[in-house]
């Protein structure tokens, strides 16, 4: 095992960076000119430049595979459209050492399978641009080189993504949306049944905004700001749907992730089970240790009007539901 960098060549360098996590540049070996790169809209070749983040990636373990998360987006290596178009969301990509390799190389090979067969290997194409999916195997396109950066700091690295997510530390007091990280929707309050669901963002829905009082250091009420009720505890259960109530007698713990490149947190119900949003985007107990019981706050600025607004038609539609008999017993005597 080594600690340190410094004296490592060849093979024994390159599987000192697959080891941990680490910044690093990755650099073409049909082109040595040429880095992997984003441009802001796609990943792609570009011409060597130590001073730009758009050079650097955060590489770290996912499974028996890595994720590359580019330093100054944010966005992720993604094997979607010949890895041409970067993702918001991590996507594991395989790398080993290349069969190209001769007696002193230790070029690598990058991969959206786990076994690198058929076209499926990250590949520059001869314009020194362009990338494209490819089979390994006697193209040296698909060769790259792997170098740890040392320019950049990782903390300088981490400091630039955390401003990147759009995200919030909590506070008790505040408007925020709460967003699975996993699936990238949020969670919302049926008016009806008041239950919770995940959904796609809407910014003019009050129920899709809630508010934070704290009950003691560390926990929690969750109230939503349209309905004005209050999240329920499940005490672990789960797989069941969380809703909500009139009274604020439960808690919960906002724990925030190991993740240092981002203001994530598990809303912990009870251990190690919190919220989580299942297949059927229902907001359910399950434990933290998934991707999809992740969850980041969107700080909002909501005015007095607009609440005022939500909750009045949320007023009308309790008073159509309550006079919904009286309502249909006159409709019938119209016909």
């Amino acid at each position: 095992t080594f600690t340190d960098a410094s004296n490592l060549t060849g093979k024994a360098y390159v599987n000192y960076i697959l080891s941990s996590k680490n910044i690093v540049r990755i650099t073409s070996r049909r082109n040595s000119n040429v880095r992997l790169s984003d441009n802001g809209t796609n990943t792609m070749g570009a011409a060597k430049n130590n001073n730009t983040l758009a050079q650097v990636w955060l590489l770290s373990k996912s499974g028996s595979g890595y994720t590359l998360r580019n330093a100054n987006t944010g966005r992720y290596l993604n094997d979607d459209d010949n890895f041409r178009t970067p993702s918001n969301s991590a996507n594991t990509i395989y790398i080993q050492l290349s069969p190209n390799n001769g007696t002193n190389d230790a070029y690598i090979k990058l991969s959206e399978k786990a076994d690198f067969s058929g076209l499926s290997c990250l590949n520059l194409g001869n314009d020194g641009t362009t990338l494209y999916k490819w089979s390994y195997q006697g193209d040296s396109g698909c060769d790259w080189s792997i170098a740890l950066v040392e320019n950049y700091t990782m903390q300088e690295v981490e400091e630039n993504l955390l401003t990147l997510g759009g995200l919030s530390e909590p506070v008790p007091g505040k408007y925020y949306r709460i967003k699975n990280v996993g699936k990238s929707n949020y969670i919302n309050e049926s008016m009806g049944a008041n239950v919770l669901a995940c959904e796609g963002k809407d910014a003019e829905k009050l129920s899709q905004y809630w508010t934070l009082v704290q009950v003691s250091n560390g926990r929690y009420n969750l109230q939503n700001v349209c309905t004005q009720r209050y999240l329920v505890q499940q005490n672990g259960s789960l797989s069941s749907q969380y809703r909500t109530n009139v009274s604020q007698t439960n808690s919960f713990t906002i724990q925030r992730t190991d993740d240092a490149t981002a203001l994530t947190y598990y809303i912990l119900d009870s251990g190690n089970v919190g919220l989580h949003c299942d297949a059927s985007n229902v907001v359910v107990g399950w434990y933290s240790s998934n991707n999809n019981s992740v969850w980041g706050f969107e700080e909002a600025d909501l005015d007095q009007a607009f609440i005022d607004a939500g909750r009045a038609q949320l007023n009308v539609y309790n008073d159509l539901v309550r006079n919904s008999a009286t309502h249909k017993a006159a409709m019938s005597n119209l016909f």
